[in-house]
């Protein structure tokens, strides 16, 4: 192998070494990112279960009739 070639093949080398630290830094953030998102979306799972039944929805409701009628 030429020194030119050798020359090219590690600047190829770091340039990969590069890209793969930058792909490990996004993994890892987008990694927390969906962890907290997973922990936001099982606490509004849980308001959700926790929100008391509209009595509009309900037809056992005793609401007297509007005004106009």
């Amino acid at each position: 192998m030429t020194e030119p070639q050798l020359e090219d093949l590690q600047i190829r080398l770091t340039h990969q070494e590069m890209a793969i630290e930058a792909l490990n830094r996004a993994v890892a953030q987008q990694d927390g990112l969906i962890a907290q998102l997973r922990a936001d979306l099982a606490q509004v799972r849980q308001m959700l279960h926790a929100l008391q039944p509209s009595p509009l929805g309900d037809a056992t409701a005793e609401e007297p009739p509007p005004p106009h009628y």
